[in-house]
């Protein structure tokens, strides 16, 4: 990983690996705000480890290098990680709690990780600005969260009015979202109440 300094015309490069290296190790998806580089390295692509995805930041200012998570999971192929840096906060998409990953957020001022979706919705197009952090959700939807005013509260559609509970036995999840439709429809054959009625179009589900 390099990073080119317009003004100056400098190279400087952050990180070094080869592909002789044992156990080899691959970057993903750099980002940069100000003097502050973040990255997703896996560093030991011949022996799968799904937890093995981490996101590092470089300090320009410091030339120092800190891991900023442990544990993180991504899968590859489907936005892998989303990563993002605004000021003083990073966030990313981790599925390492099963499903179609959620969005975390990392403070660096206070060093704390935040989990802010709990869904199984397919989540892409992040962006964030200050405080507010948008996504789409399947192809249709998007959504803002506020980490101002939505501190500490993770944005979920479940429970609600019409499906007061349920467990997904696939993604062993609390949240009983269909990703796939076939659960959805279904429901709405059961108790679809809307154009088209269910057989029983007040059940709750």
């Amino acid at each position: 990983l390099y990073i080119n300094d317009l003004a100056t015309g400098e190279e400087i490069q952050i990180t070094n690996t080869s592909r002789n290296d044992r156990p080899r190790r691959e970057i993903y998806k750099p980002s940069i705000y100000e003097n502050k580089i973040i990255w997703i390295e896996k560093r030991d692509i011949e022996n799968y480890n799904p937890y093995d995805f981490n996101i590092y930041m470089y300090d320009l200012s410091t030339k120092e290098t800190t891991q900023i998570t442990n544990d993180s999971r991504a899968k590859e192929g489907e936005d892998l990680f989303a990563l993002k840096i605004y000021q003083n906060k990073i966030i990313w998409k981790d599925i390492k709690f099963g499903s179609f990953g959620d969005f975390y957020v990392y403070d660096l001022s206070t060093k704390e990780e935040t989990q802010i979706t709990c869904n199984s919705l397919i989540k892409t197009r992040l962006a964030f600005y200050g405080d507010k952090i948008i996504w789409q959700n399947g192809l249709t939807k998007i959504y803002l969260y506020d980490l101002t005013n939505d501190k500490n509260n993770c944005l979920n559609i479940f429970p609600n009015s019409k499906v007061i509970g349920g467990y997904d036995i696939a993604y062993n999840t609390i949240d009983p979202i269909d990703v796939y439709g076939h659960g959805t429809h279904v429901a709405g054959i059961a108790a679809g109440n809307g154009i088209l009625k269910g057989v029983a179009p007040d059940a709750k589900l």
